[in-house]
């Protein structure tokens, strides 16, 4: 088990041997420069990416069976990135802000509130992901092979409305990534090839079309006052969308892939956006956390901000189908929801698990949950 410091600059290991009825703890701290980035699990094992700003350097700490840390540079100097203003920037600039990058697991449900993010981490096979969105014309991704170290980058186009598009962004699933481009005038997104860039399917609607390819009404959700309501014009959605964070998001179910587009604007900021497990005393780390998963963090997204989708579903060529949407996996868990502490969301295969504690009984309940 792996735990950190709120400043996120303390680390620790914990070993249990089931074996030996025994435990051994390890404590470690990043050196003086480096900024914690993201962790990622992969094979049984665990790796903390980090990164210092001012040499513009990049580390992968992996740990051996006792928990010690060993740092691996990762060469980054040839890789080009650029800002918001298109200008040359350094990649841990992109990559160090305030808070941590999300991490994204494949198909699992993800809320507008989170897809918005500028900054996406997705893990995949053997590679970690990087996508930035700070630039209005072009996604930017850095990838990141965890068996040899080796850092390549990229970069894929996005839909262009016009030099005053007010949002964009993107969604990274399976071999395509789901560009985004909104006006309060016009709406268009694409479907590229994600090893080539190439264009297999674009979609678009003005103010005073109707939104062909959508299979919901036009949702607005949260707010102080109307929690639900179903908006009849397209001006009204694009609108919405494009003075809050924009996002889209996207599921394979099947043969079938359910994509969610829309904006949403912060009403207030949630507690259970953060991560679980909070203000566990341990040592000299202080009030610890252990790190959150991406299943965990997707389930707890779905908030009382004000947000304005539609929903869709697209056959393997993206062409767009007519049917309803079904209840996913996280929709079904909303029955079962519980104040009581220890509860947690994971995914296990291809379902998940909702665990819930309950103290007085000394019961730890595993509930299965499918989409």
């Amino acid at each position: 088990m792996y735990l950190t410091n709120s400043s996120q600059d303390k680390f620790a290991s914990f070993d249990f041997s089931f074996k030996n009825n025994t435990t051994s703890f390890f404590e470690f701290e990043l050196n003086t420069g480096e900024t914690f980035i993201q962790t990622v699990s992969h094979r049984n094992q665990f790796y903390l990416i980090s990164a210092s700003e001012l040499t513009n350097e990049l580390y992968i700490y992996t740990f051996d069976e006792e928990g010690n840390p060993k740092r691996n540079k990762i060469e980054i100097g040839s890789l080009r990135f650029i800002s918001t203003l298109g200008k040359s920037t350094k990649l841990t600039t992109l990559l160090i802000e305030k808070e941590a990058i999300k991490k994204f697991e494949e198909n699992t449900p993800n809320s507008i509130e989170i897809t918005s993010e500028l900054r996406k981490m997705y893990q995949r096979e053997n590679a970690v992901l990087f996508s930035f969105d700070h630039h209005k014309l072009f996604t930017q991704v850095l990838k990141i092979d965890l068996n040899s170290f080796e850092a390549s980058s990229f970069q894929f186009k996005k839909p262009f409305l016009s030099k005053h598009a007010n949002r964009t962004n993107s969604y990274i699933n399976g071999e395509n990534i789901f560009t985004i481009a909104v006006t309060k005038e016009q709406i268009a997104f694409e479907i590229l090839d994600f090893k080539t860039g190439d264009l297999i399917k674009a979609y678009t609607a003005n103010k005073n079309d109707s939104i062909t390819f959508k299979n919901t009404a036009i949702i607005q959700e949260g707010g102080l006052y109307d929690k639900y309501r179903e908006l009849e014009k397209t001006n009204r959605f694009l609108k919405r969308v494009a003075t809050g964070n924009t996002g889209v998001s996207a599921r394979k179910i099947g043969n079938q892939y359910h994509l969610i587009i829309g904006g949403y604007i912060e009403q207030k900021r949630n507690p259970g956006m953060m991560m679980p497990f909070g203000g566990i005393p341990l040592g000299s780390l202080g009030s610890v956390t252990v790190f959150f998963n991406p299943a965990q963090f997707a389930f707890n997204s779905f908030e009382n901000n004000k947000v304005t989708r539609i929903e869709s579903l697209f056959d393997e060529n993206f062409n767009h189908i007519k049917g309803g949407i079904k209840q996913n996996a996280f929709d079904k868990m909303k029955s079962f929801t519980s104040s009581n502490k220890g509860g947690t969301v994971f995914k296990y295969k291809d379902f998940y698990i909702k665990t819930d504690y309950q103290f007085f009984k000394k019961v730890f309940t595993f509930r299965k949950f499918m989409d």
